[in-house]
């Protein structure tokens, strides 16, 4: 299996522990103001992955 990803920079953890996700990356999986997305921890990666809910 070929996982294939694609940067978008770094990003700051924010105030009251937000995230402000860049403009090009709701474009590039269409997601508008209010769409719900799935969150996962990779524990064994230590990464987050952000799902659109379809």
């Amino acid at each position: 299996m070929v996982v294939k990803r694609v940067k978008f920079g770094q990003l700051k953890i924010q105030k009251l522990n937000r995230v402000a996700l860049p403009s090009s990356l709701l474009e590039n999986l269409e997601l508008e103001i209010g769409n719900e997305v799935e969150l996962f921890l990779d524990i064994e990666k230590g990464e987050i992955v952000i799902r659109k809910n379809e």
